[in-house]
C-alpha cells in the first residue's frame, strides 16, 4: 500500500506536492483504514477540482514514477504492460521523458509497504540523467546517488572489495538488482513485485466514448474465467444490473455497464493481500449509486490492504457518510497557474460540514461560480 507520494515540477505541479495516504486522528469510518506497522493507511482517496486544475496530471505523475521503475528493473516489456489498461498511460511510457515545459529538475519519491517491508525510493531527473537518487528498505539505506556518484549503503558495502562508490549517469536500481547474491533479495523481490503486479491504472473516459468494444475490453474476454465471472455476476446482481452471459452477449452493453464490469475485473485481478488501483475520472458514465457501491468495496472491513485513488467530479459522493475528511482532496490552481492539492483535513473542515455544498460554493478552492445576469 502507498504511504505517500511526493513530486515536484511535473507540468503544472511546480511546488513540492505531497499525496499523503497516512490516516489522521479522526474517529469516523474506522473501516476505511488499513493497519500498518507505522500507523493506519487510507484505503481510498477521492480527488476533486475544476477542469484543467491538474487532476489528470496528478494520476499521470504516479504513472510516470511507476514506468520509470519498471524500465530500470528490466520488466518494462512486453509493451504495453498487461496491467496498464489505459492507452493514455502507454503513451506516457512510450514518451518516457520529463516535461519539456519544466524549468527545474523533476523530483519524485514514494513510500509504500508490501510483503512486510517498508520501502522508500526517490529520484531527481534532469532531462535524461538521474542526478539524485536514494533507496531505503525498513529504514536502512541500500544506496544513494548524487551527481554521477553512486554510493552503496553500509548494509551492502561489504560486498565490494575495492570501490565503495561508482560513477554512472543512470539509475542505481539496475545496478542494485543486477547483484543476485545480495542478502536483501527477498526485499528486492517484493519491491519489484509491487510495481510489476500490484498497481493497476483504470481506463479514463476516453476509452468509454461510443465505440464497438472488442479485444481485451470485450465482454467475452472479461468473462472468460469462470471464477472471475462468478465474482463479477455476484456484484452485478447486488447492483440490480444484467448478470447473465446470455443477456450481456446479446448486444453491446451500455457504456456504464461495461465500465462497471471492467472495474470489477480490475478489482478481481488485484491480489487480496495488497494492491493499488488508480483511476482518472472514475465516476464518468456511472450512476452515483454504482459509484458509491464500487468505492465501498475498497472501504469495507473485508478489504485489508487494497487502495483506490481516483479523480472525480461527482459531488453526490462528497459527503461525510462516504468519506473521512482526510479521504477527500481538492486540486486548484493558484494565482500563478500552479496546481496545489489539499485534503479537507488539511484545511480543518468540521466533521458536520456540508462537504458538497461548501465545495460547489468555492469554499474549498477557486471553483467557477456564475451569477445570474440581470434582466434588462
Amino acid at each position: 500500500m502507498i504511504i505517500f507520494f511526493r513530486f515536484q515540477n511535473y507540468y503544472s505541479f511546480r511546488h513540492n506536492t505531497l499525496i499523503n495516504l497516512q490516516a489522521g486522528i479522526y474517529k469516523e469510518h474506522p473501516d476505511h483504514l488499513a493497519k500498518n506497522s507505522k500507523g493506519n493507511l487510507l484505503k481510498t482517496l477521492a480527488i476533486y477540482g475544476p477542469n484543467s486544475s491538474g487532476k489528470t496530471r496528478l494520476i499521470e505523475a504516479i504513472a510516470f514514477f511507476c514506468c520509470f521503475i519498471r524500465r530500470q528493473l528490466g520488466f518494462f516489456f512486453p509493451f504495453p504492460p498487461e496491467n496498464c489498461l489505459n492507452p493514455q498511460f502507454s503513451l506516457i511510457q512510450e514518451a518516457f521523458h520529463y516535461p519539456e515545459t519544466s524549468l527545474a529538475p523533476l523530483s519524485m519519491s514514494m513510500a509504500f509497504s508490501h510483503c512486510g517491508f517498508q520501502f522508500e525510493y526517490g529520484f531527481t531527473l534532469e532531462h535524461s540523467s538521474v542526478t539524485e537518487e536514494y533507496f531505503l528498505c525498513d529504514g536502512t539505506l541500500l544506496f544513494q546517488k548524487s551527481g554521477e556518484t553512486l554510493t552503496p549503503g553500509k548494509s551492502v558495502r561489504n560486498l565490494f572489495k575495492k570501490n565503495t562508490f561508482f560513477k554512472t549517469s543512470g539509475s542505481g536500481l539496475a545496478f542494485l538488482f543486477s547483484w543476485s547474491f545480495l542478502p536483501c533479495q527477498e526485499a528486492l523481490s517484493a519491491f519489484a513485485d509491487f510495481f510489476q503486479n500490484r498497481i493497476l491504472f483504470f481506463p479514463n473516459r476516453i476509452l468509454f466514448l461510443p465505440q464497438p468494444f472488442s479485444g481485451p475490453f470485450s465482454i467475452r474476454e472479461l468473462l472468460s474465467q469462470e471464477e472471475k465471472k462468478r465474482f463479477i455476476f455476484r456484484h452485478l446482481k447486488a447492483l440490480d444490473l444484467p448478470c447473465s452471459s446470455q443477456a450481456l452477449s446479446a448486444s453491446s452493453p451500455a457504456t456504464g455497464l461495461h465500465k462497471t464490469i471492467l472495474f470489477l475485473d480490475c478489482l478481481f485481478r488485484l491480489p487480496p493481500h495488497g494492491g493499488v488501483l488508480l483511476s482518472d475520472d472514475f465516476t464518468a458514465f456511472l450512476h452515483p449509486n454504482i459509484s458509491q457501491y464500487l468505492i465501498r468495496l475498497f472501504q469495507g472491513p473485508e478489504n485489508h490492504s487494497r487502495q483506490l485513488i481516483f479523480t472525480t467530479h461527482d459531488t453526490a459522493l462528497l459527503n461525510r457518510k462516504q468519506f473521512r475528511r482526510d479521504e477527500a482532496a481538492m486540486v486548484n490552481l493558484d494565482s500563478k497557474g500552479c496546481s496545489r492539492i489539499h485534503t479537507l483535513a488539511d484545511i480543518h473542515i468540521r466533521f458536520d460540514a456540508s462537504f458538497a455544498k461548501d465545495y460547489l460554493s468555492g469554499k474549498y478552492g477557486n471553483l467557477p461560480i456564475w451569477e445570474e445576469e440581470e434582466q434588462s
